[in-house]
């Protein structure tokens, strides 16, 4: 609908002009009709006709669904780091020996190690003990066992040629696990030496073979015989292996006592006259006393049968039966 105050502008307007234009003729009353009709027409327009919504549009309008709203989608899993990469190989070290990180030195010949890295024959993302092939080393802590000599000088090498944290390789022989379960390998170091062989030539380690794993073993025993003709660590003081081992202790047998010696017979002087207590009856003293008719040659002699009541000094109690001459 037009703003009032236009649609009366608008009548102003045709007022003015009619007024202002010539008047060469009067308009008509049919003129005159026209313009109020127009100015009518333009004060009140008619209103827009708007179609009827018919009832079947309706009906269809109804029918259309209503699309349901879309779940957003979850957000898409994190990208799995990648694997590790292999470190460095040293062209010493063979191909098919698996990398690790030592974790832990147990002692000289056993240690500790991570694998990261996949596609090995030790299991990766887990830690594993490795029994060094060829080597021993004096006990340090096997249970109910002491400290043996050289042991924590073996264990501290270990530390240092393999320290925790460093990269290591592992290389098998013929078996794979002891009887303890523990992993067989010859180790290299970061620096790609075999670890097994330097502590052999440190002295450190005794040269010891369990069959069938045998790979390197002349290799390993010049390294052991040479720390043996140099005297060092095991070979040396104060372990010394090859030392003979000292004397066994004296065994001390306890003295038996001897038993106390009889007491002497009293000296029976020659001729001293008297009789001899020993015997009943009398029996003279004399240096010597035999039984009158007998073989003995005096120089007394006594008639028998003589009672023996002590001891015997002349022997005349010859079937020892406490009577003397009896014949």
């Amino acid at each position: 609908m037009r703003h009032p105050c236009r649609a009366l502008l608008v009548v102003l307007t045709v007022v003015v002009v009619g007024a202002c234009a010539p008047s060469s003729a009067a308009p008509s009353d049919a003129d005159s009709a026209a313009r109020a009709g127009e100015s009518t027409a333009r004060r009140d327009p008619q209103p827009k006709k708007v179609r009827a919504t018919e009832p079947a549009e309706v009906a269809a309008a109804a029918e259309v669904p209503t699309a349901e709203p879309i779940a957003p989608a979850p957000p898409a899993a994190p990208a799995p780091p990648p694997a590790p990469a292999e470190p460095a190989r040293p062209a010493s070290v063979p191909a098919e020996a698996q990398a690790g990180v030592v974790e832990r030195i147990t002692d000289g010949d056993t240690i500790n190690v991570r694998i990261d890295v996949p596609g090995g024959a030790l299991t990766h993302d887990a830690t594993h003990t490795i029994r060094l092939l060829q080597i021993d080393t004096p006990e340090t802590v096997a249970p109910g066992q002491p400290v043996e000599c050289g042991g924590p000088e073996a264990t501290e090498f270990a530390a240092e040629q393999l320290p925790v944290g460093s990269t290591v390789w592992l290389e098998a022989d013929e078996e794979d696990t002891d009887q303890y379960g523990r992993y067989l390998r010859y180790v290299y170091a970061e620096d790609g030496s075999m670890f097994n062989e330097a502590a052999l030539a440190a002295g450190v380690a005794e040269h010891l073979i369990y069959q069938p794993n045998e790979r390197y073993s002349a290799e390993l025993a010049a390294a052991a015989a040479a720390a043996r003709s140099t005297g060092v660590g095991l070979y040396g003081a104060p372990c010394d292996i090859d030392a003979p081992p000292p004397p066994p202790p004296p065994v001390v047998v306890p003295a038996v006592p001897e038993p106390d010696p009889e007491p002497a017979s009293a000296p029976v002087e020659e001729d001293a006259g008297g009789c001899d207590e020993n015997y009943t009856p009398c029996v003279p003293i004399a240096s010597d006393v035999d039984c009158a008719g007998g073989s003995g040659n005096g120089p007394a002699y006594v008639e028998g049968p003589v009672q023996i009541i002590g001891s015997d000094p002349y022997g005349l109690d010859a079937d020892a039966d406490g009577v003397g001459c009896q014949s």
